[in-house]
């Protein structure tokens, strides 16, 4: 059974990282793509905190950047708890 605990843990890992990059990514993208006035004819009217410059998402985009959010979140609490199932942060003596 911890091998089962290790091999979720490590895939848990891996989509935190790749929640990580998504939103690096997507917020490099749309900090420097998106308009920093609220546009509501093309429903950017979702204010987005980039580095201190507020800058404007419609629905999609506001959903994409939660959902990578909500990938880093799960996949480091998964990490965090398969792990400490399997054993990999005892200390070893």
């Amino acid at each position: 059974m911890t091998r089962v605990w290790k091999i979720l843990s490590y895939l848990c890992f891996g989509v935190g990282v790749i929640g990580m990059a998504a939103i690096f990514n997507f917020s490099t993208h749309y900090g420097n793509a998106n308009p920093t006035t609220a546009d509501p004819g093309s429903g950017r009217i979702y204010p987005h905190n980039y580095h201190g410059r507020v800058v404007y998402l419609n629905e999609d985009e506001l959903l994409t950047m939660r959902l990578a959010e909500g990938a880093l979140v799960i996949g480091v609490a998964g990490f965090v708890v398969a792990g400490r199932l399997a054993g990999l942060f005892r200390s070893k003596k």
